[in-house]
């Protein structure tokens, strides 16, 4: 039986180290590793990147066989927004960067505020673990089994860990990449935009190379420019 464990331990990261050769773009590793964990070791997988991103509005991913769950799941986001200083859950896991195991959930936390969702999605296991590369913690990844599923043992809670500690390296290097491409679309932007204002001499040409070409570098939809006239006043 040691053995049987080992050898499905060792197919399913083998697996999983596929999906995450496959790509160095964060969202889409997200995608395909919360999708490769449902079915086999939870019926609901969801990642949270809060890394390079405002405190309050991390990059969450939900995954669920069927596609009206993640709907309702995602409309349930835009009902409860995360919350980055909860007491439980993932942005606890965050904060801490200690795993949150609760092999059998107490039904009295259906009583509380909010528990009206969690009975409806049937929870009854979860675990949460931060996902940790070089740059620090960059989010956390939570699974849940619902009713009917037996609670999740400590040879799964083990492999969970070391999977959040193969995403970890792959969203750092994903991470630097993608920080690295701003930083050179940045650089690009500034040089463009300073030579462009080097070859004209009037406010008004001055003005649409910081518009026209800064705006463009940086992927605004528009842009808008004041100076203070004469009087003290913005003018556009």
């Amino acid at each position: 039986e040691l053995e049987q464990r080992e050898r499905a331990r060792i197919e399913y990261l083998a697996k999983v180290n596929d999906v995450l050769a496959y790509s160095v773009d964060v969202g889409e590793i997200v995608q395909r590793v919360t999708e490769s964990v449902i079915p086999e070791l939870a019926e609901w997988c969801s990642i949270v990147v809060s890394i390079d991103r405002r405190r309050d509005r991390p990059s969450i991913t939900v995954a669920h066989t069927d596609p009206d769950k993640v709907r309702w799941a995602e409309q349930l986001q835009r009902d409860y927004p995360y919350d980055p200083d909860a007491r439980w859950g993932a942005a606890a896991v965050i904060r801490s960067g200690r795993p949150e195991i609760v092999p059998t959930v107490d039904p009295v936390v259906f009583s509380l505020p909010g528990g009206d969702v969690l009975r409806q999605v049937g929870l009854s296991s979860v675990v949460t673990v931060p996902i940790v590369g070089a740059l620090g913690t960059i989010g956390a990844m939570q699974l849940i089994r619902c009713e009917g599923q037996a609670p999740f043992a400590p040879a799964e809670i083990g492999l969970i860990e070391e999977l959040a500690g193969r995403v970890g390296a792959a969203l750092n290097s994903a991470l630097l990449f993608d920080r690295q491409t701003r930083s050179r679309a940045a650089l690009d932007t500034l040089q463009q935009v300073s030579g462009r204002i080097a070859a004209v001499a009037t406010t008004g040409k001055i003005v649409h190379a910081v518009l026209a070409y800064g705006s463009s570098g940086i992927s605004a939809d528009g842009a808008a420019l004041f100076l203070v006239d004469d009087d003290g006043e913005l003018t556009v």
